[in-house]
């Protein structure tokens, strides 16, 4: 039985915290503006010299979003008017006379640019997929699989080259509908060109796409390249549940979802990109900054400043393969470099894969602990399977073939995503030709040729219709199809886990690039942490042990949608406060969990499972040797604890009865009270005598026999015999 420790998750605090009033509190809305456009000027001129001549730009678009507080995200009512009536008189409105939405109930001009500004501000604060969803039940008469017309404001192309405009975009969210439009409409829209460029997630040239996708797969294939990254990727992840349990010494509050993106940018910049740990170590923190930090409060231009040291680092980088070690280097970073890409589809492509490649990633993982803590029985289950899989290994390191025997973790994996989709938008796309969709009794309703689309996971992938009334519940034992199910270290390992009503990476044949790297991370990385340590929900934060998480209620909700879906406090709080056309979105509290150590009695002693009566012994004489408080005193408390959990283990694993009731069922199988010099055991001392035994007195000493006969179902469950003999007295010694 493996070692944890016992990692008490205060996460999601629904409670707002005050937070410090902000340099730019004390400017004027207007010098606050005149500064944002100043830095947007700045940025333009960026983008349009790296696509003209290739001179890596001074700031990235998140370095522009810190710099400008999100001020931008929000469209002044006198810009709105005249990019509606241009839209009306262009026939950009048309589906909202065919398709179920909230522009049904807008009509006055006051009321439709309100409405785009509450698009708007949704997008900004994070709320956009609760708000479709709200939209969906109550305009649509299909409920989460309504297809709605939501007119909103579209932003094309980047640099000086971005066309902004008012435009319909038809939510699509039913599942025959989302499959069949994702499979052939592979066009992207182009909203994300002004951050990425031309990178392969948001190039609208088909052409190209397919020319990068082809180059840039070799770096995923799961055989291939990262079967031999694998011990990069695990030798990591062990020295990640190190690192925690470094962190969690005396119960020190833990950032856990600060902590995950950390691991999570770690595993791609040392193992898929083959930078250097030194410099990885520098960086990571200020691109964390850069993704997700309070605006002013990091370095400016943190994230242009990384993207520079990285690219000097790859540039330095040899090709062939290292004479030691991991038998391959960095294969994401070689294909950047042969994949000859114009100097914007590099900048684009190595900007979305440090954000996407671990923000997806990291948040994934918090959302499962977060699930794993609310339902500890399901916790147990996987870190059972955890430690038959190391026990299976004989001591080796695994391989990336040994990740197939996991189908537990698998499966709870793939209710996250269900449940918590990273990519809870979707994906957009512009319809290639004439198509359509489902209308709202059902019927068809066309849609032209040019229709922006958004396939959106977040209703769909929580419509109790298609997953059945439990579909707000984390249930890793439901009926998935099989082709919903990852193959992780299979043959099969490259196949897109999708369906019609499940699609977290998008439907094939655009669906996510770093699918593959992405599924090994999250079993590595939860392998180690599920080995070592149980999670669970600290005051406040226990009280979201029962509670319903909407889907389409704010109010009950606790994520925040920022590109991609993360834990509303550590996101807020870490975004600050933003100023939305005037008002503000103040910050939660933050993001923590609490640690408390719970040592596994084997891992304590640091003996196996088999142990003699003798070598039992022996370890305990080892381990109090070594855990004495006067041996230890720098770490004096911390000593302490270890030296009575040294006690406990030997009390319990010496006594044959004792032993076999943890090896069944745990700490919780011995009982309230079971320790007697555990200052807990006076909650229960009226069941003292009978669970301990207490040398010299029998159990009828201690209670009558009517009195053991009532409490004796109550303890160990009905249809146990009582043992009324008188047990023999152990030394600890």
């Amino acid at each position: 039985m493996a070692r944890r420790l016992h990692v008490i998750s205060r996460q999601l605090c629904p409670e707002a915290a005050a937070s410090e009033a902000s340099e730019s509190e004390s400017k004027s809305l207007a010098e606050i503006v005149s500064a944002a456009l100043e830095d947007a000027g700045k940025y333009t001129a960026d983008m349009d010299e790296l696509r003209a001549g290739g001179k890596m730009p001074e700031s990235t678009y998140y370095d522009f979003m810190q710099a400008t507080n999100h001020l931008l995200l929000v469209n002044a009512k006198r810009d709105l008017v005249p990019l509606l009536h241009a839209s009306e008189e262009e026939g950009g409105l048309e589906l909202t006379k065919v398709l179920p939405g909230p522009w049904d109930e807008a009509r006055s001009i006051s009321e439709k640019v309100g409405l785009l500004q509450e698009v708007q501000k949704a997008f900004a604060r994070g709320s956009n997929v609760q708000q479709i969803a709200a939209w969906q039940q109550q305009f649509g008469k299909r409920g989460l699989s309504s297809n709605l017309a939501v007119p909103q404001v579209v932003n094309r192309g980047s640099g000086s080259q971005i066309v902004t405009r008012v435009d319909t975009r038809v939510i699509v969210a039913d599942p025959d509908d989302a499959a069949r439009l994702s499979r052939i409409h592979v066009q992207k829209d182009g909203q994300f060109e002004a951050a990425l460029m031309s990178s392969v997630i948001s190039t609208t040239d088909n052409t190209e796409w397919s020319a990068q996708r082809k180059h840039l797969t070799e770096a995923f294939l799961p055989l291939s390249s990262l079967a031999q990254i694998m011990p990069v990727s695990f030798a990591r992840a062990a020295s990640c549940a190190e690192r925690l349990m470094a962190a969690a010494t005396g119960g020190t509050p833990v950032d856990m979802s600060d902590f995950l993106l950390h691991e999570a940018q770690a595993q791609l910049q040392l193992a898929l990109l083959g930078l250097p740990e030194d410099l990885m170590n520098s960086v990571n923190a200020e691109m964390r900054s850069a993704f997700h930090g309070n605006p002013g409060s990091n370095k400016k231009n943190a994230l242009a400043d990384a993207m520079s040291k990285i690219i000097a680092s790859l540039e330095k980088q040899d090709l062939t393969l290292p004479s030691s070690g991991c038998p391959m280097k960095g294969p994401l970073s070689k294909v950047l470099r042969t994949a000859e890409l114009s100097p914007a589809s590099f900048y684009g492509n190595l900007l979305l894969i440090l954000f996407a490649g671990h923000d997806t990633t990291g948040h994934t993982m918090t959302w499962l602990l977060f699930e794993l803590a609310r339902n500890p029985h399901i916790q147990s289950s996987v870190q059972a399977e955890v430690d038959d899989f190391f026990k299976g290994l004989d001591g080796r390191d695994p391989n990336y073939q040994d990740l197939s025997r996991l189908p537990l973790l698998d499966r709870c994996i793939t209710e996250t995503l269900r449940l918590w989709p990273a990519v809870a938008n979707g994906t957009f796309r512009r319809l290639q030709f004439g198509d359509t969709v489902k209308g709202a009794d059902g019927g068809e309703v066309y849609l032209p040729k040019g229709t922006l689309v958004n396939i959106v996971n977040w209703s769909r992938h929580r419509n109790p219709e298609i997953w059945g009334q439990d579909a707000e519940d984390f249930n890793p034992y439901r009926n998935f199809e099989a082709s919903e199910l990852a193959h992780v270290g299979c043959p099969m390992a490259a196949v897109n886990p999708q369906s019609p009503r499940f699609s977290p990476f998008a439907h094939a044949p655009r669906s996510c690039l770093g699918r593959n790297f992405a599924q090994m991370e999250m079993r590595v990385i939860m392998l180690n942490l599920l080995r070592s340590f149980s999670f669970s929900l600290a005051p406040p934060y226990d009280a979201l042990y029962s509670s319903k998480i909407s889907t389409t209620e704010l109010s009950t909700f606790h994520g925040v949608n920022r590109f991609t879906m993360g834990p509303l406090d550590m996101e807020r709080q870490g975004w600050g406060e933003r100023f939305v056309s005037g008002s503000s979105a103040h910050g939660h509290a933050c993001f923590l969990a609490a640690m408390g150590k719970r040592l596994d009695f084997y891992t304590v002693l640091e003996i196996s499972k088999d142990a003699s009566v003798e070598e039992i012994r022996k370890a305990y004489l080892r381990a109090a040797l070594r855990w004495h408080p006067d041996k230890n005193p720098e770490e004096k408390d911390f000593a302490e604890t270890m030296f009575k959990r040294v006690a406990q283990a030997y009390k319990v694993l010496s006594d044959d009865l004792l032993c076999s009731r943890y090896n069944t069922s745990g700490e919780g199988g011995l009982g309230h009270g079971w320790w007697p010099d555990d200052p807990e055991a006076s909650r229960d001392m009226a069941y003292q005598f009978f669970i301990h035994r207490v040398p010299g007195k029998s159990l009828i000493e201690g209670f009558s026999e009517a009195k053991l006969r009532e409490i004796f179902p109550h303890l160990f469950g009905r249809g146990r015999v009582m043992n009324k003999t008188k047990p023999p007295e152990r030394s600890p010694l």
